[in-house]
């Protein structure tokens, strides 16, 4: 209940202070994706195994890929070296998801 009423509030922040200060926005976007890490992470801890790690991996990547944006005004490359740590976390995303479908297909198609 507690996450949902942040998160519902980091949106309101979100829409109405982002034009003029960028790094509010970078700072929110990387609460709320701490927020989703944290719980993946207790998931992770509950219950092990491979599909769950490389989520946990992946929204660790693409929170620090947020926590980079926020320092882009101190250097160019900050902002480039943020973009790829972005990619790399949606396409670990991507992989996870490809390899759960896969794997469930070949289960479904066995029974």
């Amino acid at each position: 209940k507690l996450n949902h009423i942040l998160i519902i509030y980091f949106i309101i922040l979100l829409t109405f202070f982002n034009y003029d200060v960028y790094y509010l926005f970078y700072f929110t976007s990387l609460l709320i994706m701490l927020l989703i890490t944290t719980a993946y992470y207790k998931k992770y801890i509950k219950e092990e195994y491979p599909g769950k790690k490389l989520i946990l991996f992946s929204f660790s990547v693409i929170s620090l890929g947020q926590l980079a944006y926020i320092f882009i005004s101190l250097n160019k490359y900050v902002y480039v070296i943020a973009e790829i740590m972005q990619g790399v976390g949606y396409l670990l995303l991507l992989i996870t998801f490809i390899t759960i479908l896969f794997h469930h297909g070949r289960k479904k198609n066995k029974a």
